[in-house]
């Protein structure tokens, strides 16, 4: 019989110094912590184990302690979502004890405030390989603070841990929209509530988890009345939560570092390598059968090419190169008929001729013939704009190839034949 997914799982992470080594360590799949399973219900279970042994659910909330997330409300500046993300580092610069650099950021914008958050990237990247390795998606993870409402004008809220939680009894206490504090949960609690009790007033404390007898103590001592709420989370509240999986942590989006590390040992790896290896095939393939039929229509060009070359020149016995020796051919033949090439002098000339015909008398001082091509050279300033542009026009239709150089020269030769420009 299958097991029914429990709707949503509380995951409640320990605060980094409570982590093994004295905080100098890491998680595993086999490390201890407490959970919440709540159903459609309503119905809460309260427990604690390894996470590789977590409940199957269909979401599970990374909660982290308030202690290791930073939080705070600033003014919403006019930015884009992209350059925010990069100005907040510099937007808290000044309330940070840790370096920027070291810190992942989040944030959550509304109207007129923008509600921001920083952890430590190792921190949040190790935790989150810990729940990789035990194959378990995590997404949503933000801190304890928003487990529970926030204040109003006569009560605050406080998430009380559970009762088998072997480190430090530390309960945490919202004091505002993205603000809250650790409070004790001993004796000493009280003087925490007596100085928050002067900076706001208030007379009801609500309590989320079991109430122990210190915690009543201390609230009696202040006047305050508690108001027990049952579990330690408040199913409605965590939507306003700022989600720290954002950007490179982002659900479905890049991963780095060691989580990216607990991803591929968890084998979560195998199905985007396949696809990525099937693709990877079939442009190959298709690559390979492409250049083969280009390959193949060269083959027969060049068949062509050499037909042609022995049907127009059968006397010609060795065959190199067939497109410059037709080209000589043509021009051995059109020789021997008489009719000049198109890059000779006789023909080069009276073309020249014919291109200078509408110029001004006594503008050329001197003219070469050189490598099959006609080189004109002017008086001094006699090679203005307008000439050029009456020359270039007049080349373009005479078949010829101008190239204007310095000095006031201009190099003639059929069009094709000119390298460096022309008309």
């Amino acid at each position: 019989m299958a097991t029914k997914l429990i709707p949503r799982l509380y995951v409640f992470l320990p605060a980094r110094r409570d982590w093994p080594g004295g905080g100098r360590g890491t998680l595993g799949p086999a490390t201890a912590i407490s959970w919440i399973a709540v159903g459609d219900d309503g119905s809460a279970r309260v427990e604690r184990g390894a996470i590789a042994s977590l409940p199957k659910a269909r979401r599970v909330d990374l909660v982290v302690d308030s202690r290791d997330v930073f939080t705070a409300t600033i003014p919403a500046p006019k930015l884009a979502e992209s350059k925010l993300r990069q100005a907040l580092p510099n937007l808290l610069e000044d309330r940070l004890l840790a370096d920027p650099a070291d810190l992942h950021f989040a944030f959550r914008l509304s109207d007129t405030a923008l509600s921001v958050c920083a952890i430590d990237r190792a921190t949040l990247a190790r935790a989150l390989e810990a729940f990789a390795q035990a194959r378990i998606a995590v997404r949503a993870a933000y801190s304890t603070i928003y487990t529970v409402p926030p204040p109003t004008d006569d009560a605050v809220a406080l998430r009380v841990p559970p009762e088998d939680e072997p480190h430090d009894r530390h309960g945490t206490l919202r004091t505002d929209r993205d603000q809250g504090i650790s409070l004790s949960l001993d004796e000493t609690g009280a003087s925490t509530l007596a100085l928050l009790q002067r900076r706001r007033p208030f007379t009801r404390l609500r309590a989320y988890g079991a109430v122990s007898d210190s915690l009543r103590a201390s609230a009696t001592e202040l006047g305050l009345a508690i108001e027990a709420c049952g579990i330690g989370v408040d199913p409605q509240n965590p939507a306003e939560a700022v989600n720290l999986l954002q950007g490179p942590y982002a659900v479905g989006g890049g991963i780095t570092g060691r989580w990216a590390e607990g991803l591929l040992r968890g084998g979560s790896w195998k199905a985007p390598a396949a696809w990525a290896a099937a693709c990877a095939v079939i442009a190959m393939v298709g690559l390979n059968a492409t250049w083969l039929k280009l390959d193949a229509q060269a083959r027969d060009l060049r068949q062509s090419i050499r037909h042609a070359f022995r049907d127009g020149f059968p006397r010609e016995t060795t065959v190199i190169d067939e497109v410059l020796q037709a080209r000589r051919d043509v021009v051995s033949l059109s020789a021997r008929a008489g009719i000049p090439s198109p890059d000779d002098f006789p023909a080069l000339d009276a073309q020249a001729a014919q291109l200078l015909a509408e110029a001004p008398v006594g503008i050329v001082s001197s003219i070469e013939y050189a490598h099959h091509a006609y080189t004109i050279h002017f008086r001094a300033g006699a090679l203005n704009a307008t000439l050029r542009n009456a020359l270039e026009a007049r080349a373009g239709a005479q078949g010829l190839a101008l190239r204007f150089g310095s000095g006031d020269t201009l190099r003639i030769a059929p069009r094709g034949t000119l390298s460096g420009g022309g008309a």
